[in-house]
């Protein structure tokens, strides 16, 4: 159901799980993620805070409460959650990523440029990181790297919006609107 995108169903199967196993993490975890999916950040930060007193090196649970930190605007405790989660499992590149998001909004440019370099080198195939290293270069003022990054991404993910339209900012900062108008 989750993976459908069918969150209500979802959400009742993880309550019923956790109905006959209160203390299961990963139950525990994924409901909280679901609220998360659904706005309801308070509680999904509730549900993952007690997946985390479960196993605190639940990594994928330390991203996702950087995530649910990040949209209660609690940018510091979010860097934290995505720094250890790196740090459980430095071979995903979806934590590197993570932490890049956060390094960027904590206005740690270089160092989120790190951090994107290093998902797209464990996944030369993941456009969202590609993507965020060229809006991170494009923070920067570095509109041609920034350029190159979301050609990269839309060669990887065609009709990527979010590239699409970063593209479309880059090139008109360039002067080159007939491109960015494309």
């Amino acid at each position: 159901h989750h993976g459908a995108d069918r969150l209500d169903q979802a959400a009742a199967a993880y309550q019923r799980i956790l109905k006959a196993e209160p203390a299961n993490a990963q139950a525990l975890h994924l409901l909280g993620v679901v609220h998360h999916q659904q706005g309801d950040n308070e509680i999904a930060h509730d549900l993952i805070s007690r997946a985390l007193e479960i196993d605190p090196n639940y990594a994928d649970a330390h991203g996702n409460m950087g995530h649910v930190l990040s949209a209660l605007h609690r940018h510091a405790e979010a860097l934290s959650h995505f720094t250890t989660a790196t740090a459980l499992e430095p071979t995903l590149a979806e934590t590197h990523n993570n932490l890049g998001q956060g390094l960027q909004q904590a206005g740690r440019i270089d160092d989120a440029i790190d951090s994107y370099t290093m998902a797209t080198t464990l996944n030369p195939g993941f456009a969202e990181a590609w993507c965020n290293n060229g809006a991170a270069h494009q923070e920067l003022g570095h509109m041609s790297d920034a350029v190159s990054f979301y050609r990269e991404a839309l060669r990887l993910r065609p009709h990527y919006p979010e590239a699409l339209a970063r593209l479309a900012g880059a090139l008109a900062a360039m002067g080159e609107t007939d491109e960015a108008i494309v």
